[in-house]
């Protein structure tokens, strides 16, 4: 080989260990895919984490009740009151709201429930007559149109999510749990069927004021002469 094939052959061979050793050891990154707007992808610079879906709260009506304890809530029956009168075959409005012991949030969960029993024959768990037993639990007012009963003193009584201590014979219904309305019973209230009005027919007729005129003035004066002898009697 001559000199100068072997100079050429060194010169190449260093040429070629001076570009390997500038080139960088990790290649830059790509650039970011551009969007219209001139603006980065946020996809490509950023990697997006799977999300979880947010969890339900449980139903009020599927969460356990509180222990049974002395902070129980109650129902207070605002209609009907002590000492009112309704009639067979009219309308009731049966209110109610709950004390400040009551979790109002939570309870009632699931339904009210109305009844209704005579006052006047001895109160007994078994002989509350359901009105409705499955109520929104929201309501707070029921229009009830009132039976055909015998006349006599009655009780409401209202009771929530079939928890009621008076009426039930299961001993997970037995107590009523702590913040819970316990059930209850309204005032005392008169229930009658009014007899019908007796009409009696106008005999002197629409345009009699003469006459009746006339026989008030016969009345009256009946009157007078039957108070005249009585005196005359006294004297005599």
């Amino acid at each position: 080989m001559s000199s100068l094939a072997l100079f050429l052959t060194l010169l190449l061979t260093f040429l070629l260990s001076a570009t390997a050793q500038e080139a960088p050891a990790n290649p830059a990154p790509a650039p970011s895919p551009v969007v219209p707007g001139g603006r980065p992808s946020a996809s490509a610079s950023a990697t997006a984490l799977p999300t979880r879906p947010p969890t339900a709260s449980p139903s009020p009506s599927v969460l356990p009740l509180p222990p049974c304890g002395a902070s129980q809530g109650a129902i207070f029956i605002t209609n009907p009151t002590r000492g009112s009168t309704t009639v067979v075959g009219s309308t009731l409005n049966i209110t109610w709201t709950y004390s400040d012991l009551t979790d109002k949030a939570r309870f009632p969960a699931k339904n009210i429930a109305l009844y209704y029993q005579r006052a006047d024959q001895g109160v007994t768990p078994t002989g509350w007559k359901p009105i409705i037993e499955d109520l929104n639990p929201k309501a707070t007012v029921y229009t009830w149109t009132v039976p055909n009963v015998q006349d006599g003193q009655f009780f409401i009584r209202i009771a929530a999510d079939g928890i009621d201590p008076q009426r039930s014979t299961n001993p997970d219904t037995r107590c009523v749990p702590d913040t819970f309305p316990g059930p209850s019973n309204s005032q005392q209230f008169l229930i009658t069927a009014l007899p019908p009005l007796q009409t009696f027919p106008d005999n002197l007729g629409p345009n009699s004021a003469a006459e009746k005129s006339t026989l008030v003035t016969s009345i009256t004066s009946v009157v007078a002469a039957v108070s005249a002898v009585e005196v005359l009697a006294y004297f005599i």
